[in-house]
């Protein structure tokens, strides 16, 4: 995969963050742009599995910590979790579902979501320019629950 065979946009982004195309970059750019909302280290390199690619884990870790350096992917720190949690710095990212234990993350909060983009609305219209807003909501999910009572 060359550089000039990538969509416009990416080969933009790649030519201003100096970034060097290589395939294995390319291909897990790609990757990436199939999530909406934080993802998990680990669910990148599972998608590069179902899609057959073969990258190896430690360019996947590295090319991610370049992208996090570069500000297209933003680095989410939740204390207690080990997975690496990402999510693409080109997407809004106004509420979220952190499970502190797990990482699992959940994104079905809409009435919460057009409560804060009403209140944004309303900075606007007084003057302030927000660049971004966003979230998140730390707790266990149903399953880490479960965990802890000992019914898994």
């Amino acid at each position: 995969m060359h550089l000039y065979s990538l969509p416009e946009s990416t080969r933009v982004l790649f030519e201003l963050h100096h970034l060097k195309a290589t395939e294995a970059r390319m291909l897990l750019f790609k990757t990436i742009q199939l999530f909406h909302g934080p993802f998990r280290s680990d669910e990148i390199l599972t998608a590069l599995h179902k899609q057959h690619i073969s990258v190896h884990r430690a360019t996947v870790f590295r090319d991610l910590d370049t992208f996090v350096v570069h500000g297209i992917l933003t680095e989410l720190a939740v204390r207690g979790v080990k997975a690496r949690l990402f999510e693409r710095a080109d997407e809004p990212h106004p509420v979220h579902f952190v499970c502190s234990s797990c990482g699992v993350t959940a994104l079905n909060l809409p009435e919460l979501e057009t409560s804060i983009q009403q209140e944004v609305s309303m900075l606007a219209n007084r003057g302030y320019a927000t660049k971004s807003y966003g979230i998140k909501i730390y707790g266990k999910c149903p399953a880490c629950q479960g965990r802890k009572k000992g019914k898994i």
